[in-house]
């Protein structure tokens, strides 16, 4: 199976608990791991074979701005549902959302002198095969 790799990718969003999250925003950071088979645009050069990235990060930039979410977790899973539905040849996508300067805005609210953790979720989809639906499993992770 090959993958098809987005790094680094920065959107900037309106999601957090915090009401000032929503109405000022934050940058957040994307690295999916899209597998599907890639064989035939290998081999015979066509786009429509294949997924055209470019056009992906622009989707995945108005997805996420299309409804504001609480959970950095319902984020990350609509972004891997957006992928799933939209590209029939996708069979999973490991997808890594990052709010890195989540800790700056906690710890202004707070007045804390402590640093609170980066937020991150992985959140992975994989189409179920012979059925319509799609099978998640998410894994959450703090990192100081």
């Amino acid at each position: 199976m090959d993958q098809l790799i987005i790094q680094n990718l920065e959107l900037f969003g309106f999601h957090g608990v915090y009401d000032e999250e929503k109405s000022i925003g934050q940058k957040f950071i994307v690295e999916a791991k899209i597998s599907l088979d890639l064989s035939e645009a290998g081999e015979t050069d066509n786009l429509q074979s294949g997924i055209h990235y470019g056009q992906l990060c622009h989707e995945l930039q108005e997805v996420f701005n299309k409804t504001k979410h609480n959970l950095i977790e319902r984020a990350a899973t609509v972004l891997c549902e957006h992928i799933l539905t939209t590209y029939d040849q996708v069979v999973e996508v490991d997808l890594t959302l990052k709010k890195p300067w989540h800790r700056f805005i906690s710890h202004r609210l707070s007045g804390s002198t402590t640093r609170p953790p980066m937020a991150q979720r992985l959140h992975r989809c994989r189409r179920q095969h012979g059925r319509q639906g799609l099978q998640h499993r998410n894994r959450h992770e703090d990192h100081r």
